[in-house]
């Protein structure tokens, strides 16, 4: 291919050249014909011209190579990560690649003629001055290393490698930048250090072995934990440190043979032979000059493992006082949407939750499955555990279960966020127990303000008796004993006087007697229980027109104010009859049994329903009711519609 190229080149070359010489001045011709060798002449000349054309042609094939040759240098010269520098002996910069000014972060331009050593740290300047100055003297190669100073906040470490030109003057100097080969070999040394000091103040032992058994160094806290120093560690080996029956050995052994690493539990030995729990770590590894060796990080774990075995215990304690404790327990994940709960799953719940509320299985569900609809049934619920979950605040509240119809005591905590615990305990007992303290307290009011109100009724009869009755008795004995002193001589008319003022004393004695029998029958006092409750049901069928039946079976009671209650529940007893009953007849019996008082008062009036018997409003029942609690008795009423009703009393006699 390339003789067939020459060719063709030779044939241009020579049809060129006849071309130019057809183009020459005819004067030439004629010369060269005259000398008789026109022919020989003008090949000649041809081959002149054609060699001309091929020396004008391989000039400028040179030139090209050599520009192209010189733009690849000046790429190379300028692309290569190496900083190329010429420097005087004085350290100026005369030339440098684009490499150079870029890790000098200046401008080509800018750095010309510019010194070198103006961009070394101060701290590195005199590694500069002496090498540069060994450049020259020893005419070799040299080396340093520095770090520039262009950027305050980065240091950049470069190594000079110099050598001086042909001539001597100038010096050639390649510039490398190291600093990610420095700050690997400061972090290694850094590391070194670290870990030496880990080592060294690691609170737990550190060996290094070998795979057999050999111990090749001990940190001073391995030497603390067995009471030995680290030239003993090593002498004894691994099976001097080790319970060697200790029967989880083996299998952390087989396990870092077969992984390359194991941990556990195990037993070790103390230089005076007293053996102590441990956890290790062991791992195998191999060192820089390939040999196997094995690292033990061993954890002195007596501490605890006594906190393990108290945890445990208390575990336990825990264990049985969740399950045995009186009130529900419940620990509960919420599910959260739009920053409000609207649901939850129970995650434990002890026995008598299960017992309070029916609810079984419940471990793993949610609320709103276990109890469908809740949320609108009982929306406060879902408010107050919202709270608590999410804002961490505990509280307390009692409330009304409408799922189950109870009445429950209700604390609720949060563990972490997202979860709460409930400590519940039925209290509808009590429930029932305070509203009907609350409607015996408005009865004892209602009672007392009934009891005012009559004492205020009573007075003011009394007063009018007193006034009308008495006053008038007592103004007439008044006048007669006027005129009897006015007229001492008139004795058939002082007679008469006299006489009428006997019958008017006489009636006088009797409002008296009578007044004070309804406040308190002195027969209670001198007689008494059952002479008083026999006269008072005489006096009551009198007044009232009911018959009445007394009957008693002898009772031995030396307690006046039992007998007094006893009294005054008859009376009131005696005044619902006249009131309410509409009865015909009446029986009262008083008799003793077992130590116990009982009275019993049975009409055949209309009766009363159970509603009007338990009615709080009923202030003569709670009156009796009252009198009867006060002395630790009891008070029943049995009464049936259209056929009568039966009070019951019983009192302790003692």
């Amino acid at each position: 291919m390339t003789n067939v190229v020459s060719k063709l080149k030779a044939r241009f070359y020579r049809k060129k050249a006849k071309e130019l010489l057809k183009n020459r001045p005819s004067g030439i011709k004629t010369r060269l014909n005259k000398a008789g060798f026109l022919n020989r002449i003008h090949k000649l000349e041809a081959q002149q011209i054609e060699l001309e054309l091929k020396n004008k042609e391989l000039i400028r094939a040179k030139k090209h190579k050599d520009e192209i040759a010189t733009e690849k240098y000046i790429e190379l010269y300028d692309s290569v990560p190496v900083g190329y520098y010429i420097l005087s002996r004085d350290g100026e910069i005369i030339e440098l690649n684009l490499s150079g000014s870029q890790m000098l972060d200046k401008e080509r331009s800018l750095l010309k003629n510019s010194n070198f050593s103006f961009y070394i740290s101060n701290d590195t300047k005199q590694f500069f001055d002496h090498f540069l100055e060994k450049v020259f003297k020893n005419k070799a190669k040299e080396t340093c290393e520095v770090t520039l100073s262009i950027n305050d906040n980065l240091q950049i470490y470069v190594q000079l490698t110099g050598i001086i030109d042909r001539n001597g003057g100038k010096c050639n100097v390649t510039m490398t930048n190291i600093t990610e080969h420095k700050i690997a070999e400061e972090a290694l040394q850094e590391t070194e250090e670290l870990y030496h000091q880990i080592l060294d103040n690691s609170l737990d032992a550190i060996l290094l072995t070998s795979p057999d058994g050999k111990v090749f160094s001990a940190n001073p806290a391995a030497c603390k934990m067995l009471q030995m120093s680290e030239k003993e560690i090593c002498n004894f080996g691994r099976n001097r440190i080790l319970v060697l029956d200790d029967p989880r050995l083996p299998e952390l052994m087989e396990e870092r043979k077969n992984t390359g690493k194991a941990r556990g539990e195990v037993l070790m030995l103390r230089k005076d032979g007293t053996k102590f729990p441990a956890e290790i770590s062991s791992s195998v590894f191999t060192d820089k000059n390939g040999q196997l060796k094995t690292s033990m990080v061993i954890r002195d774990i007596t501490d605890r493992k006594q906190v393990e075995d108290y945890l445990r215990l208390s575990e336990n304690r825990f264990r049985q006082l969740f399950e045995n404790m009186y009130e529900g327990y419940a620990y509960c994940q919420v599910i959260v949407e739009n920053e409000s709960v609207i649901d939850w799953t129970y995650l434990e719940v002890n026995d008598k939750y299960e017992k309070l509320t029916g609810f079984k299985d419940v471990i793993g569900r949610r609320a709103s499955e276990i109890c469908p609809g809740i949320a609108e049934i009982d929306p406060q619920l879902f408010e107050i555990y919202s709270r608590v979950s999410l804002g961490g605040q505990s509280e307390y509240f009692e409330k009304f279960a409408k799922v189950l119809q109870k009445w429950f005591s209700v604390a609720v905590y949060s563990p972490g966020m997202g979860y709460f615990i409930v400590i519940f305990n039925d209290i509808s007992k009590r429930k029932k127990t305070e509203d009907k303290l609350k409607n015996a307290n408005k009865a004892l009011a209602k009672l007392y303000s009934h009891q005012e109100e009559a004492k205020e009724i009573e007075r003011k009869a009394i007063s009018r008796e007193i006034h009308d009755e008495l006053g008038q008795l007592l103004s007439a004995l008044k006048i007669d004993l006027s005129w009897i002193i006015n007229n001492p001589d008139n004795t058939q008319e002082s007679r008469k006087r006299l006489k009428g003022m006997y019958k008017n004393i006489d009636e006088t004695i009797g409002i008296v007697q009578r007044i004070s029998a309804e406040l308190r029958p002195s027969i209670l006092d001198d007689l008494g229980l059952i002479p008083a409750l026999e006269w008072y049901c005489q006096n009551f069928e009198k007044r009232a027109g009911v018959k009445v039946q007394f009957k008693s079976d002898g009772v031995n009671c030396t307690n006046e104010h039992k007998n007094v209650a006893i009294y005054r529940i008859l009376q009131e007893a005696l005044t619902n009859v006249i009131r309410h009953a509409k009865a015909k007849s009446v029986i009262v019996h008083l008799h003793q049994e077992e130590g116990f008082i009982i009275l019993e008062v049975i009409d055949d009036g209309v009766g009363m329903d159970q509603d009007k018997i338990d009615s709080y409003n009923s202030l003569g029942l709670i009156g009796m009711r009252e009198r009867v609690n006060l002395y630790n008795g009891s008070m029943d009423i049995a009464s049936v519609i259209n056929e009568g009703t039966k009070l019951s009393v019983i009192i302790p006699l003692d």
